[in-house]
């Protein structure tokens, strides 16, 4: 799946998909699911809950041919494979989870 349009806020990204479906994905959520905090293998998280940040801030980001790329207010950079968070972003906005949200318009 390809990007069609993407938007990097403090608090979140959004993407739309050559599809046509939009996900929000809240800087939170990015956050606690940045890879490099998370096995590879299991996909279990790497540091206690209690050291994310309260209100972690996106200070700017970039898109990438396969890729996003997130620079946080805290100074750590993440990755997020455009793959992936298509598969979580549709995924989770059909079952309802709170969080990311498919925006149908």
């Amino acid at each position: 799946m390809r990007v069609r349009a993407w938007t990097c806020e403090f608090d979140g990204i959004s993407i739309t998909w050559d599809d046509g479906a939009k996900c929000g994905y809240p800087a939170i959520w990015l956050y606690d699911n940045n890879p490099a905090y998370r096995d590879s293998r299991t996909g279990q998280r790497l540091i206690d809950v209690a050291d994310l940040p309260a209100e972690p801030r996106i200070r700017n980001g970039q898109l990438m041919e396969r890729a996003v790329r997130l620079m946080w207010a805290d100074d750590n950079v993440s990755e997020y494979a455009l793959d992936w968070l298509f598969q979580h972003g549709s995924q989770l906005a059909m079952n309802r989870t709170p969080g990311i949200q498919e925006i149908r318009k």
